[in-house]
């Protein structure tokens, strides 16, 4: 349906040094679900509905409840679409790496 992807993840503020504040991040996976094994054995976790808020309002459920939050998403919530092989290179960094092949045609007549 194309809405966004709640991803769960984890983001503290430190101070490797004093004066100096570093933000890190990261995203949580999860076992791949059968849409996504033939790509990867794990995927984000995926937080959908009322489990986004409960991964977010630590107070509403006790922490050690939180890793039962973190299973591989149903089947049919991701759609795949096969890309440029653009997007496999770090240094091509553009919209254009997404673009559907199925469209690849008409980008390659626009002469990009």
């Amino acid at each position: 349906d194309q809405d966004l992807l709640l991803f769960a993840g984890l983001y503290e503020v430190w101070h490797p040094e004093p004066g100096l504040f570093e933000s890190t991040f990261t995203i949580i996976t999860t076992p791949a679900n059968a849409d996504c094994a033939s790509v990867h054995d794990r995927m984000p976790a995926i937080l959908e509905g009322k489990v986004s808020d409960q991964w977010l309002d630590c107070s509403e459920i006790p922490s050690d409840q939180h890793r039962a939050l973190l299973v591989p998403a149903p089947n049919n919530v991701l759609v795949e679409n096969k890309v440029s092989r653009r997007l496999n290179f770090v240094g091509n960094d553009d919209p254009d790496c997404i673009i559907r092949e199925d469209s690849l045609f008409d980008w390659m007549k626009q002469g990009k």
